[in-house]
């Protein structure tokens, strides 16, 4: 028998799934609440529109916000695009404060029907006394119209309650929050601690929830894994809800045959080995819910199980299980190898249908040999009306890039900074979509370039996790980084007609650590793709003052963080470097004062935006190198700025002051006499 392995990488916090089997007339069952502000804002926008973003991954900054570490435990699917209106939307949650307190957090959409020139801001939700987070969005047209007015949507976030002390409490629940034009003029929320149907012996509550939408039966659907409500809880219990846009009926219910005990001993309360579910449906509407579990205690290897719903989600078959030597089989194309595993398990999957009865589940692969190196890759675990077959579609580098975030010892102390480095939870964060006209199907993920690493000057002392030698435990340590991997996102088509998967092509191939993007489940095209990019932007003097470099910045996960959004080519390397990047507003980078600078430490720069911009601000040496970072990718308010800028370390010499505003770069000459 070939010895199995699975390669675990630990989670810290719970992410969460779906089930259902109630149904409920919307119209009868929605618990309203009074907006404390007005019930529909439309309003414009004001963002800056790159007019070359089609060429540039980075693309158009949308807004700044507060990313605290636990986003990276938290699955969503924030942005969906409508083929007929050509409505591109984004799922925003605000934080909200009254007077020296937070008052919770409202939803709203950021939306736009001309990629990108200009968006509306679309409230959805707010309540003062609960705290939504993380919300996904799912689009439904059932009429196939073009107006915009007439496009249905779900929005769902995990929330969190006020206590009555004012302070806030653990998560209870979610929001599901619809919009039909024949229900009202503003979206209706729908609270929700737990699944109305299923009642497991273990009492669980909505968590985080990905959505999709069935375009055969207009429903749009989430699901994902539930949160145990309590300690005494068991983790691993599955969830589904749906929402029909045409009976206008919920169907909301933890099914009994994806309960825990189907793949664990049920004393087993504190066990996490369940992987995160991924559904998907046929031509005819039929629903496929994948996970790649252990399906008995301890059991190995994982296997690929798959249960099926042909009502809507009211019903589901038991998990049917790809043979263990249908996945072994991938090994006889490689000599020498004799055991297979899955990796990260727990990052999140993909799966799409290839026909009637017939779905393919993305997995992270992994296999290995007596004093061989271990090979991991994407595979295709096919399933087609019961019978199991498994393909490989690319080789992996790694199980996805590392992200820093701030230490808990140094988290109170203003005067010291310390950094956690460790594995980012989404893996390689693998997502899909399919062409508006059903031709293809999109891959991306995050993988390590091969043979290229980037240096960390000055070298950084991390917090991370490694294995003891005696124990095998991981235990918490401190290392010196000098380098770390380079990791790009990478794209493979796979074409319906042929049923064949491209090669893959790394889009971005920079200098950077990719950590986190999000597609839609729909695109134009595979040349055509609205992309979400998270850019970390400074929020505390302590980055500042402790000369981090900027790769470790660039993987905070903590701290202050631009939303980006941009519409690119997947099927080639992004040119950034040849791009003729240009503004559509006014921005003036005055004389600095004084020029020339004859024996003082001192200068003053102004400058001016029109318009809420994403900006730096460097000096450079006569040979163009980087003497000086005044400001680092910071987004500021349209005004007139002015910055003191120490120059007690130049030597006489000619200077040049650079103001680059959304990727635009405006330059000038400054003298110092010493």
């Amino acid at each position: 028998m070939n010895k199995l392995l699975t390669i675990v990488l630990a989670l810290t916090l719970i992410t969460s799934a779906y089930g259902l089997d109630q149904k409920n007339n919307v119209t009868n069952n929605l618990n309203k609440v009074d907006f404390t502000s007005p019930k529909l804002e439309l309003e414009t926008f004001s963002n800056n529109k790159n007019n070359s973003t089609q060429d540039l991954l980075k693309g158009t900054p949308l807004l700044r916000f507060e990313r605290f570490y636990f986003m990276h435990y938290s699955r969503s699917n924030p942005i969906d695009w409508d083929p007929s209106t050509n409505a591109l939307g984004i799922a925003i949650n605000e934080r909200q404060f009254l007077p020296n307190a937070f008052d919770g957090s409202k939803l709203y959409m950021l939306r736009t029907t001309n990629n990108g020139d200009s968006w509306d801001s679309v409230h959805v939700y707010r309540n003062p006394d609960i705290g939504p987070f993380y919300p996904s969005l799912a689009f439904s047209n059932v009429t196939k119209s073009s107006n915009i007015e007439d496009l249905s949507y779900v929005m769902y976030a995990p929330q969190t309650t006020k206590k009555v002390n004012g302070t806030w409490g653990n998560g209870q629940g979610g929001t599901f929050s619809i919009y039909d034009k024949s229900i009202g003029e503003t979206p209706e929320p729908i609270n929700k601690v737990s699944p109305d149907n299923g009642f497991p012996p273990d009492n669980q509550d909505w968590g985080n929830l990905l959505l999709n939408t069935n375009e055969v039966t207009n429903t749009v659907y989430g699901y994902g894994t539930l949160d145990p409500r309590t300690a005494n809880d068991q983790f691993g219990y599955y969830g589904y809800w749906g929402f029909n846009f045409e009976s206008q009926e919920v169907i909301d219910n933890i099914p009994q045959e994806w309960w825990a005990n189907k793949f664990r001993d049920p004393g087993s309360k504190t066990s996490s080995w369940n992987g995160q579910m991924v559904i998907a449906y046929d031509d005819q509407g039929t629903l496929f819910a994948g996970v790649n579990n252990r399906h008995f205690e301890n059991a190995e290897p994982r296997l690929l199980g798959i249960s099926k719903s042909t009502d809507g989600g009211d019903n589901w078959s038991a998990f049917e299980l790809m043979p263990e030597l249908t996945l072994n089989s991938i090994l006889d194309n490689h000599p020498g190898y004799t055991s297979v595993g899955v990796m990260n398990p727990y990052a999140g999957n993909a799966m799409f249908s290839t026909g009637t009865g017939k779905v393919s589940f993305i997995a992270e692969i992994i296999i290995g040999g007596e004093n061989l190196p271990s090979l991991a890759f994407l595979a295709e675990l096919q399933y087609d009306n019961g019978l199991f077959s498994v393909k490989e579609i690319a080789e992996l580098e790694s199980s996805g890039p590392s992200v820093t975030l701030e230490h808990s010892s140094t988290r109170d102390d203003t005067t010291a900074w310390a950094i956690r480095y460790q594995p980012s939870t989404y893996g390689n964060n693998i997502q899909i979509a399919k062409t508006a006209d059903g031709e293809k199907l999109l891959l991306m993920y995050i993988d390590a370039v091969k043979g290229k690493t980037i240096p960390l000057n000055p070298p950084v002392q991390v917090y991370m996790d490694v294995r003891d030698q005696l124990t095998n435990e991981l235990v918490e340590e401190q290392q010196m980084l000098d380098t770390i991997l380079q990791y790009d996102i990478f794209s493979i088509v796979y074409d319906f007609n042929t049923g064949k998967w491209g090669e893959p092509v790394n889009i971005t191939d920079d200098e950077t650590v990719e950590t986190l993007f999000n597609i839609p489940n729909v695109i134009p095209d595979v040349k055509n793709v609205p992309i979400l990019t998270y850019e970390t932007t400074e929020t505390s003097y302590r980055l500042n003052k402790f000369n981090f470099p900027e790769p470790i910045k660039d993987m905070l996960i903590d701290w202050g963080t631009i939303l980006n959004y941009a519409s690119i080519d997947a099927t080639k390397t992004q040119t950034k470097s040849s791009v003729d990047r240009t503004l559509d507003f006014n921005v003036e980078l005055g004389n600095v004062s004084p020029n020339p600078a004859i024996n003082t430490n001192n200068v003053e720069i102004s400058f001016s935006v029109e318009k809420l911009s994403n900006v730096s601000l460097s000096l450079f040496d006569n040979m163009g190198n980087k003497v000086s970072t005044i400001l680092n990718n910071v987004m500021l308010e349209a005004d007139n700025k002015t910055k003191n800028v120490d120059i007690s370390n130049l030597s006489s010499g000619t200077y040049y002051y650079q103001l680059t505003v959304n990727g635009v770069a405006f330059t000038k000459k400054m003298v110092v006499v010493k």
